[in-house]
This record gives structure tokens, sequence and C-alpha cells, in this order.
């Protein structure tokens, strides 16, 4: 995956949301909610009646990156 800023770097995948302490940063006892959003260029948000056609292996990948923090 290719970072853009703060410089042009490639990363992987798995650290991207790796280090996120989501549970740490909630008041205890408090929701949360965590998002992950991919668009088509004219922003539509589904393809075919999915958002599957829209993302590639890579957010895919990041989606159930995010998930670990959350679950």
């Amino acid at each position: 995956m290719q970072q853009l800023i703060p410089d042009n770097l490639t990363v992987p995948v798995e650290s991207v949301y790796a280090d996120l302490s989501v549970r740490d940063r909630v008041p205890e006892g408090r929701p949360y909610v965590l998002m992950n959003m991919v668009a088509s260029a004219d922003g539509r948000a589904v393809a075919e009646g999915t958002s599957g056609p829209l993302g590639s292996g890579i957010d895919r990948r990041l989606l159930m990156q995010l998930r670990t923090q959350a679950d």
C-alpha cells in the first residue's frame, strides 16, 4: 500500500490500523463507531447493488484490519 502523506512510503496493509488503540481513546462504558468507506469517482457507494465491485483486495484487507480493532 502506498502512503502519500506525510511521506511517499510503501507500507504493509497490516500496519495501517495496527496502533489505533480505540479502546484507550473511548471513555469507559461509552459506545463507539468505526467507519470504512469506499466510493466511485462519481460518488456512488454501490455498483451492481453492492459495494464489493468498488473495492480492491487491499480495501477488503483494510476493512478486516479495522474490524480487529473493534471485535
